[in-house]
C-alpha cells in the first residue's frame, strides 16, 4: 500500500501521526489497522456515522425510546467525552437535545 503513494515510509507514517493526533484517523491497538476517526462526522455536516453498531443498536434505541418517552442517544467514547452517533428525541416539551456529532462530557450523561 505504501508503494502506491510514492512516498517514503517515514513520510507516510508522519502523515498518519498527524491524522491520528487530529482525530481524523483512529488505530486499533490489537490489529494496528487504521480506520476513520471521530472528527469525520463534523466534516460531513454532522451526518451520523452509519456502522454495524448503529444497525445492531437501533431496535433497542427505538424500544427504549418508546418505553421511556425520553430522548435516547447512542454515544461512543472519544477521549474524555462521548460522541453522539445516533439519537431519537423525546416528543415531550421539556427534553434533552443532542446534535449528531456533538461531544458531551462523560460525567454529564448516561448515553
Amino acid at each position: 500500500m505504501l508503494n502506491l503513494l510514492n512516498l517514503p515510509s517515514s513520510t507516510t507514517y508522519k502523515y498518519l501521526d498527524v491524522l491520528l493526533g487530529k482525530g481524523f484517523l483512529s488505530k486499533d491497538p490489537d490489529s494496528r489497522n487504521f480506520f476513520l476517526g471521530f472528527e469525520i462526522p463534523k466534516m460531513v455536516d454532522l451526518v451520523p456515522i452509519k456502522t454495524r453498531l448503529i444497525d445492531v443498536a437501533w431496535p433497542h434505541i427505538v424500544s427504549l425510546s418508546k418505553l421511556s418517552r425520553e430522548t435516547v442517544t447512542l454515544t461512543v467514547i472519544h477521549g474524555w467525552e462521548a460522541l453522539c452517533i445516533e439519537k431519537i428525541e423525546s416528543s415531550k416539551m421539556m427534553r434533552l437535545t443532542v446534535e449528531w456529532g456533538s461531544n458531551i462530557p462523560l460525567h454529564a450523561g448516561a448515553g
